[in-house]
């Protein structure tokens, strides 16, 4: 098969699981469905392609050296994405409501105790207490969430982005393929799995397709520079359970529709500038 073939079809795949997947639980309620947990399938559907493409088009994965992992790299896999989030996004919640808005339990009682909320299950908590509790809070949900990008990351950056490079050339492809993955987010917005709250639709449907192209040139060039599927999973999890880590314990402020910008034009730029580093060559 002719790889500008393979990559229409994985592509169209991919987009037809999406959206079967988000008119099932639009039409079951959108974000308040019964089924939203199937949301989670979502980040599997790029691995079931890939399996597809394999057993039945004969296009395999190449394949992955489990020992690749660059020490240097860490930082940056884990730190880039959220750093340059909260670097923009902090400054722009401080503006807008006077201050950062911490949640009301993170000051302490008389005594220097905390009061964590019951849905947290925290209980009551020294100052030591409750840093261990959100050092294992962040360190577990980056876990969870890089497992699961496992599988988004076996196709868009392991099988996708070879055969983009090779058709197009380094900064092509790495652009052309984080706009393929942006796109594919969209039936998820529009069938209510990826609800923001305080932020429209339309705003969503705009902006978040931006950051995505943003970080998806991120996490393309970490595996480009590295070939590890451990730093660009763990790439991708920083993103998605750190990337606004902060906000988690902030009040609902004013302008959340400001900081949904903030958040998407800080890693587009931060992608943008990546891509003029990279080389047109095959």
């Amino acid at each position: 098969m002719k790889t500008t073939k393979a990559i229409g079809l994985y592509s169209l795949i991919v987009y037809a699981l999406a959206i079967l997947l988000s008119v099932f639980i639009y039409l079951t309620g959108g974000h308040a469905s019964p089924y939203i947990g199937l949301g989670f399938f979502a980040m599997l559907i790029p691995a079931i392609g890939v399996l597809i493409m394999q057993y039945g088009f004969r296009e395999p994965v190449a394949p992955i050296n489990p020992g690749k992992f660059s020490i240097k790299w860490l930082p940056i896999a884990l730190f880039l994405m959220p750093l340059v989030i909260h670097l923009l996004a902090l400054p722009v919640a401080a503006y807008l409501n006077g201050s950062i808005l911490w949640q009301s339990w993170l000051t302490p009682d008389a005594n220097g105790q905390y009061h964590s909320p019951q849905s947290r299950g925290w209980g009551v908590l020294t100052f030591d207490g409750l840093t261990g509790k959100i050092l294992i809070n962040a360190l577990v949900g980056l876990m969870a969430v890089s497992i699961l990008a496992f599988f988004e990351e076996i196709g868009w950056r392991v099988w996708l982005l070879p055969r983009l490079v090779k058709v197009f050339n380094v900064k092509a492809g790495v652009l052309i393929g984080a706009v393929i993955w942006a796109i594919w987010h969209i039936p998820y917005v529009s069938g209510g799995i990826n609800e923001i709250q305080g932020v429209s639709t339309i705003m969503v449907l705009i902006f978040y397709p931006l950051g995505t192209i943003g970080a998806g040139s991120i996490i393309s060039w970490i595996w480009l520079r590295t070939k590890s599927i451990w730093l660009i999973c763990l790439a991708h999890g920083a993103l998605n359970n750190w990337g606004q880590y902060a906000f988690k314990y902030m009040d609902d402020s004013a302008g959340e529709q400001y900081l949904f910008m903030a958040v998407n034009l800080a890693l587009l730029i931060t992608g943008l500038i990546v891509l003029l580093t990279l080389r047109s060559e095959k």
